[in-house]
């Protein structure tokens, strides 16, 4: 639904944007525009040729870092490879899809915060912009993939 609903939005605006932008390693469900932005082989190959073709950026989990690079400094390497993909793709792009904070159908990969921080900013509209429903030519569906009787960490089972 988010990938329809931010194709829309694009096409209202007179603009055809068919391309979404995702992580390596995230899921986001089983159904056949879900699987379209999953980076995991496991679930996407058997469908491939019927999926979508986004766009996938780097995953910024943590254990991916260079020896000695710390887990916000690697988020910060990977937001901005996750911004050269954007410029690169400007125009194409309807929504970028993640997982905040941790993929966990791709291995439990854990990113910093300072990822979707950065992201948040660079899809914020300028901050004098005359409208602030205008943005900088990108969505952000937000969801939640994993759904359990209790949330991780809540008290209730």
């Amino acid at each position: 639904m988010a990938l329809k609903m931010s194709f829309h939005y694009w096409r209202n605006r007179g603009e055809t944007r068919p391309r979404f932008v995702a992580l390596e390693h995230g899921y986001h469900g089983e159904t056949l525009g879900a699987l379209s932005v999953t980076g995991l082989g496991l679930y996407r190959d058997a469908y491939e040729p019927l999926l979508l073709k986004p766009l996938f950026a780097p995953s910024p989990d943590a254990a991916l870092a260079e020896p000695g690079e710390d887990p916000e400094a690697y988020a910060r390497r990977r937001l901005g490879e996750l911004e050269e993909l954007l410029e690169r793709h400007a125009g194409e792009v309807s929504a970028v899809i993640v997982e905040p904070l941790v993929q966990c159908a791709g291995g439990m990969r854990m990113h910093h915060p300072a990822y979707l921080a950065g992201l948040r900013r660079r899809l914020r509209p300028p901050p004098r912009a005359p409208d602030r429903r205008r943005d900088r030519g990108r969505l952000r569906p937000h969801r939640e993939p994993v759904r359990a009787a209790s949330r991780p960490g809540s008290r209730r089972t």
